[in-house]
């Protein structure tokens, strides 16, 4: 993603994380305890880990101070000899708090203390936070309520997608 702006690789690497997300709340939503599975990916063995909780350190974010915690989940997945491929942890909080009010609380606690970007389309009003680095990005995403606001805290991270393993046409020579 070089020649990228910062702000819109942040922006580019939130989406891929709510896409990634979404992907895997369908696979994961019908779990309610945890799974640990031997999957394949791309032609390659690798392990699932599944639980039906997240909390704060799973996501990288902390939880708001007195917000409830309305769902979360985590989803690891690695190579069979325990390296990386990705990871997404997401966590739904209500808070009786208006939603400026919790969105400059994450300003001031997230690393580099990002300024909230207020949005305004047709899914409604709402604030949103992004730390991202190379491989990860945390997102948070707050929506103002009639009784206070809704928290979504995302991290995503895909370090290494195992490649299919070359296989040699028959008849030539590998080196």
């Amino acid at each position: 993603m070089r020649g990228i702006h910062p702000r819109k690789r942040t922006v580019l690497l939130a989406t891929l994380a709510v896409l990634a997300g979404a992907v895997c709340l369908i696979v994961a939503a019908p779990q309610r305890k945890p799974v640990h599975e031997r999957m394949t990916l791309n032609d390659q063995p690798v392990i699932v880990d599944y639980k039906p909780a997240a909390e704060s350190n799973d996501l990288g974010l902390p939880f708001y101070k007195g917000a409830r915690v309305e769902n979360s989940f985590s989803y690891r997945i690695t190579t069979t000899d325990g390296k990386p491929v990705t990871y997404y942890a997401s966590a739904a909080l209500v808070s009786p708090d208006p939603a400026e009010t919790v969105s400059q609380d994450y300003s001031s606690r997230l690393p580099g203390k990002p300024k909230a970007e207020l949005l305004n389309d047709r899914e409604g009003k709402r604030y949103v936070l992004a730390v991202g680095s190379t491989g990860e990005v945390r997102k948070v995403a707050i929506t103002p309520q009639s009784n206070g606001c809704r928290i979504e805290l995302t991290r995503a991270s895909s370090p290494s997608v195992p490649a299919k393993p070359l296989k040699p046409r028959k008849g030539e020579n590998v080196a």
